[in-house]
């Protein structure tokens, strides 16, 4: 299920506009965004043996940034410290949470 929605999202024509008139202005105005993540999270988010970031979220993020524009600065730390980085405005989103 993973591939074959990763594909059909990678497939989509790329001049094609998918975003509404909303969309495009909070991605004009919002070029970079905080992102959350733990970086222990197999398969979700982890780092492979040379340091590099692995995992569904960021084949989704990379995919997202491609189609949109966006890019995306990682915050690596534990559920609970990005909790609070959440809350207190820190960080954007966190895309995936264990508990």
């Amino acid at each position: 299920l993973y591939a074959s929605t990763l594909n059909s999202f990678k497939n989509r024509d790329r001049f094609l506009n998918i975003f509404s008139q909303e969309e495009n202005k909070f991605i004009e105005s919002n070029k970079i965004l905080k992102v959350g993540i733990r970086n222990d999270f197999k398969p979700f988010s982890f780092s492979n043996e040379i340091g590099e970031r692995e995992g569904i979220i960021h084949d989704y993020l990379n995919l997202i940034s491609e189609k949109s524009g966006l890019k995306f600065k990682y915050i690596i730390n534990t559920e609970e410290e990005l909790l609070k980085k959440l809350k207190n405005n820190e960080i954007d989103f966190i895309p995936i949470l264990s508990n």
